[in-house]
């Protein structure tokens, strides 16, 4: 789960970059939080007694406190969440590399710009993060990239993991990979199977259609919010 923060004192535009810069996130099959704030001064708050941000996207020209004097207080706390300046005064940019910012936005042209700068985002993460998830059986390590992972079906407390080249089966329980599967893009489709979103050619009545032509179950009091998530995840 990534805690995304967004800030611009302009209410309209704060709101529709928080609902693009969501959007584009989750379009990489990344779970998120994005919240907005119009005062630098309460994230700055928010930042310093309760709460850390992987990504902030902040304008430069606000009254209270500007984007690079923030930046600026973060980086002097040791805060090293990436920073992306989305901002109409490209006079700035010189002046911004001081808190060592990851990307700068032109307003003007952010609807051009930002998807490739959330790209750049979920790429440096992912090098930060390895994807590889660890699973520990009978005193055994087990190393799977949920990226790989097409479904999961849990029968009798055994679970097979189906992947592009292998299958797998272990007694685990399917709560805690799921669990451990947040953040992946996988979408509970029925008591037990778990399935990843990339996979998903077709949601039908009472079944999912995968890439690989298999069909599976979905439980019907999940559809709705089965087609809710991977409309969600797939946009």
């Amino acid at each position: 789960m990534l805690n995304i923060a967004v800030c611009d004192d302009e209410a309209v535009t704060l709101d529709y970059l928080t609902r693009e810069i969501g959007a584009l996130f989750r379009s990489h099959g990344l779970e998120c939080i994005v919240e907005p704030f119009q005062h630098g001064t309460l994230l700055r708050k928010k930042i310093m007694t309760t709460h850390s941000y992987d990504v902030l996207f902040l304008d430069i020209d606000m009254p209270d406190v500007n984007g690079i004097d923030l930046g600026r207080h973060l980086r002097e706390q040791q805060n090293d969440s990436l920073i992306v300046f989305i901002s109409n005064r490209e006079e700035y940019v010189y002046q911004s590399l001081k808190v060592k910012p990851f990307r700068f936005v032109r307003k003007s042209r952010f609807d051009a710009e930002i998807g490739q700068v959330v790209q750049d985002i979920v790429h440096e993460l992912s090098r930060e993060k390895p994807h590889d998830i660890v699973l520990t059986i009978n005193k055994t390590f087990v190393s799977l990239d949920p990226f790989k992972i097409i479904y999961v079906e849990c029968t009798n407390k055994t679970l097979s993991i189906v992947m592009e080249n292998e299958k797998l089966e272990i007694t685990y329980k399917l709560a805690d990979l799921e669990e451990m599967l947040k953040g992946y893009g996988f979408i509970r489709i029925h008591k037990g199977y778990l399935v990843n979103y990339r996979y998903i050619f077709s949601i039908e009545r009472g079944e999912v259609v995968l890439d690989i032509g298999e069909r599976l179950p979905v439980s019907k009091y999940r559809i709705s919010e089965v087609k809710e998530k991977f409309r969600r995840l797939a946009l």
